[in-house]
């Protein structure tokens, strides 16, 4: 059994060297599928789905604190909460600068929660 984050198991299945064994499928550790399976038992529900540029484009107050995350789970950053001015600087950074992300990078942005620890669970079915 692997443990670790989501890259990391991806990249162990794409090695073909633990198949069967492995499994991931990207579509399927996306936000936007948790959000369509869990609806209101997501802690970032209600939340938008954007793009970097987009979220970074439109009208929000400079202080107003935003949760975001990519909507993929392959970390191309981490989510964090952060002041709307801080979005709009980091778009500026890496337009054009990063190789893993850009301005078109899918993230969801939802109200902040005060949490103290993350876990996840995921159901694994026996056929």
């Amino acid at each position: 059994m692997f443990y670790g984050a989501t890259n990391f198991i991806n990249n162990i299945y794409l090695s073909k060297k633990w198949n069967p064994g492995t499994f991931f499928n990207s579509e399927n550790f996306t936000v936007s599928s948790y959000i369509k399976n869990y609806k209101e038992h997501m802690l970032n529900f209600p939340c938008e789905f954007t793009t970097i540029g987009k979220f970074a484009s439109s009208k929000q107050p400079d202080e107003k604190l935003f949760f975001i995350r990519p909507n993929k789970d392959l970390k191309e950053f981490p989510g964090d909460v952060v002041e709307f001015k801080e979005v709009v600087k980091w778009e500026e950074i890496i337009r054009g600068n990063n190789p893993n992300m850009s301005n078109e990078t899918e993230i969801i942005v939802s109200e902040p929660y005060n949490i103290e620890h993350e876990w996840r669970v995921f159901e694994c079915l026996t056929l």
